[in-house]
């Protein structure tokens, strides 16, 4: 499925390729992969990097993010967390 984009934004896990790994990251493309290989796979989709992209941007929050990492302290586990958890429910609440 792809709306406005060149890329598809959902694939289903046969449709994965170890080629997709940005698309789709790495554990679709091996579930994907297995999937065509005959191993018992239960159907599924993934929603893919795109999609994500698309998203972040639609609903302003790539501007967010980059605001709130702008000052990113990688080293201080306690501004990970805390950080962590305001993403996290930024994204959920969008």
């Amino acid at each position: 499925m792809t709306i406005g984009s060149s890329k598809p934004l959902i694939l289903w896990i046969e449709e994965a390729r170890s080629s997709d790994i940005q698309l789709v990251g790495g554990k679709a493309a091996s579930l994907g992969e297995l999937a065509r290989a005959g191993m018992p796979i239960p159907p599924g989709f993934v929603i893919t990097s795109e999609a994500y992209r698309i998203f972040l941007e639609e609903t302003g929050l790539k501007t967010k993010i980059v605001e709130i990492l702008k000052d990113a302290n990688v080293n201080n586990r306690e501004w990970l967390e805390k950080v962590s958890a305001q993403l996290r429910k930024l994204i959920i609440e969008a």
